[in-house]
């Protein structure tokens, strides 16, 4: 690939980078970690010294796309078949949180949205 850039685009530079390491070095820290949420794959890589741990880096298939394709494959009553995947990302967007303390919201039930027929 870098061969073909150099001999056939005639690139005259060309930079192969981590994902997280770029991210890390766009917030000015060189330790941290970094956690990524694509369409397909989610990720967590701690960054020491500007170098990924590659080791203790851990990836999950659980997503974006899976997520859309899980709140509307549980949504009651289901959506028509012409509803479309962005508008049910764009529920995701909008209407999901991440909880801080899941065990305590799971022990004193989760709080109803003013909106909820609940």
């Amino acid at each position: 690939m870098v061969q073909m850039a150099y001999e056939t685009y005639n690139i005259p530079l060309f930079c192969l980078a981590d994902r997280a390491r770029c991210a890390m070095y766009g917030t000015g820290y060189e330790n941290g970690v970094v956690v990524n949420i694509g369409a397909d794959v989610g990720s967590v890589t701690p960054i020491y010294g500007s170098y990924p741990i590659r080791m203790a880096r851990r990836e999950s298939e659980i997503a974006g796309w899976k997520l859309t394709r899980f709140i509307r494959d549980n949504l009651d009553p289901p959506p028509p078949d012409e509803v479309e995947d962005h508008i049910i990302g764009d529920l995701k967007e909008k209407l999901c949180r991440v909880s801080m303390d899941c065990d305590q919201e799971l022990c004193s039930g989760v709080p109803k949205l003013p909106y909820s027929n609940q």
